[in-house]
């Protein structure tokens, strides 16, 4: 069974090449997730020093615990959208949309690099919320919204 691929030149896609497709997109996505989440708990136990980053030298010991507590609120946050990410990838929802596991592959990845570029160039520790909010919100979002669509508008999932 094939069907016709849109394009300046008409051709055609077999089953076969979206199946080789989806075995080599899974395990990509697989590792920038557990790339991210690694960078993630890594940043964890490394956030003093970007929590200096961000405070004045005479800083107070209210502002030391405010500032962990916003960058523990963040890291949380991002950890709360691995796992929504992690039952849509296990739970076969997102498995065979090859645009997006792309997407994610994408997202994790920069988010990785980001992440380590955080880390190793003691970035201030405020700045966490917009690596938090773009490369697992969004991709958290969007899991979610597959999620959805297959329980409510009761679309397949293989």
């Amino acid at each position: 069974i094939q069907r016709r691929v849109q394009g300046d030149s008409a051709r055609f896609v077999s089953k076969t090449n979206m199946r080789h497709l989806t075995s080599v997109l899974l395990p990509f996505r697989f590792l920038t997730m557990i790339g991210h989440l690694l960078g993630i708990i890594v940043l964890y136990y490394t956030k003093v020093d970007n929590i200096k980053a961000g405070l004045m030298l005479d800083y107070t010991t209210s502002q030391y615990d405010t500032a962990n507590s916003s960058i523990t609120a963040a890291l949380s946050i991002a950890v709360v959208c691995f796992v929504v990410e992690f039952i849509g990838l296990f739970g076969g929802f997102s498995i065979f949309s090859s645009a997006a596991n792309l997407f994610y592959i994408v997202f994790h990845f920069a988010g990785c690099v980001t992440i380590s570029w955080f880390i190793l160039d003691v970035w201030s520790y405020y700045t966490i919320w917009y690596i938090t909010g773009f490369f697992s919100i969004i991709p958290a979002a969007i899991e979610f919204g597959v999620i959805l669509s297959v329980f409510c508008c009761k679309r397949k999932q293989w």
